[in-house]
């Protein structure tokens, strides 16, 4: 494969999907993007609350199998 045929296959095939998903899409060490201490901290919130919820329906789920064995 030579240069031009990788230059076509990266054109024709790689770009529209690294436009549609962002995907080719790397961390740039020159020119960072962080996010707000507040995003992060919102984030966390979500987080935190996701895995609450989800420790509460595998409990849940926990408690329905345990009971059922008995009947």
């Amino acid at each position: 494969m030579n240069i031009r045929q990788l230059t076509s296959f990266r054109t024709q095939i790689i770009e529209p999907l690294s436009q549609k998903f962002g995907i080719g899409t790397y961390y740039d060490d020159k020119n960072p993007q962080f996010l707000a201490d507040e995003e992060v901290a919102e984030l966390v919130r979500k987080m935190q609350e996701i895995k609450r919820l989800e420790a509460k329906i595998a409990e849940k789920k926990r408690i329905e199998r345990s009971s059922s064995r008995y009947w």
